[in-house]
Formats: C-alpha cells, sequence, structure tokens
C-alpha cells in the first residue's frame, strides 16, 4: 500500500480504482484500509485514556460511484460544488475518516465546530504518533485545493507524520520537501535535486 499516495485534482484516482486490503470496522459499519483502521483504534483508545469520549468514524472508504452521487446531492441540496469531485477524493483510498463526538454526531452541521473541541486539541498533539494528519490545514487552502476541515484526517505512516507535524507542512508540500531529501534510517540528509 502507498500510504503517501497522493489524491487531489492534479492526482486522479481512476473510476474502477480500488483499495485490496478493505477492512470493516464493525461498530461504525465504515470500510477502511487495514492499517488505518488498525492506527485508528489505537488513537481512540489513547484518547479515551486521556478522559475524552471515543472518536466516531463518521466516513471512511467511498467507492467512485459514491462520491460522484455526494457530488450530485450537494449540488441539488446545497447548491454547491464545493464537495471534493469522484476520482479527487482521499476516501476512494481507504486511508483517509472523518470523525465526530457523540454530542456532536447527528448533526452534519457541526463539521465545523468540531475544531472547537478537546478532541481536536488532542488530535493537534498527538495524532501523528499514531500516522494521522490533517489532511487540509488551515491557512493551506491554497495549496491543498481544498477548504479546511478539522475533521478530515489522513494516515500516511507514523514517521511521515511526525515529520509534517514538525515541519508545519501540508501533505502537498511535504511530498515536494521530500523530492530534496534522501532517507536514511528514518533521518534525513540533504542532496541537491537534479532533473
Amino acid at each position: 500500500m502507498d500510504y503517501l499516495k497522493l489524491v487531489n485534482a492534479q492526482n486522479k484516482i481512476l473510476q474502477y480504482e480500488r483499495p485490496k486490503n478493505l477492512v470493516l470496522d464493525v461498530s461504525s459499519k465504515i470500510w477502511l484500509e487495514e492499517k488505518t483502521l488498525e492506527m485508528f483504534h489505537q488513537m481512540n483508545r489513547a484518547i479515551q485514556k486521556e478522559g475524552l469520549t471515543a472518536l466516531i468514524l463518521v466516513e471512511g472508504y467511498r467507492s467512485f460511484a459514491h462520491q460522484k452521487k455526494l457530488v450530485q446531492e450537494a449540488i441539488k441540496t446545497y447548491n454547491t460544488k464545493k464537495i471534493i469531485q469522484a476520482g479527487q477524493s482521499e476516501h476512494q483510498t481507504g486511508l483517509a475518516v472523518d470523525v465526530t463526538t457523540v454530542i456532536m454526531r447527528d448533526n452534519i452541521e457541526n463539521n465545523m465546530k468540531f475544531d472547537f473541541t478537546f478532541h481536536k486539541k488532542w488530535l493537534d498533539k498527538n495524532s501523528a504518533n499514531f500516522g494521522f494528519i490533517l489532511r487540509y490545514p488551515k491557512y493551506k487552502e491554497d495549496i491543498t485545493g481544498v477548504e479546511y476541515k478539522p475533521y478530515h484526517y489522513r494516515y500516511i505512516g507514523i514517521n511521515h507524520a511526525k515529520q509534517i507535524t514538525k515541519l508545519n507542512l501540508c501533505f502537498e508540500e511535504y511530498l515536494e520537501y521530500r523530492k530534496t531529501r534522501r532517507f536514511t534510517n528514518g533521518g534525513y540528509n540533504e542532496i541537491l535535486w537534479i532533473k
């Protein structure tokens, strides 16, 4: 599995592309890539040990067809095209999760209010320890092409997540940054990028 696969408007997923190792989260009935689900559960146990309620998994894997249907519904219902188009959604990788809290789960309009929860503050400090990054951070919309989503996390692996967090980069910036670095035993050595 390519945990560093970039999916956006410029790097689309094919219509019939589907992750091979999807597993079902029994409690939420949501499918995720196997390692992503395992690490989500570890992260959820850790957040509960801190005295917070469990994170609720709202979204995980979506097929191309399902994403296309969501886009059509959003246009019809909300008269908006702000939803990510089919083929451009990270949910199609099985590596992305949308989360909320027990209190907020019944009201979709509360998604942006997740930003002001203790859960979000905990995730800001700890999600990288479980391999997750906030995929669409504040003030990076011009780079990601997607508005800030405080509830949308992407699994990329612990080492990469810690590095992104430390460098305060979004995923696109990190992948560019990696092109100018050589990785040896988890460390970084400066090298010239020569085309």
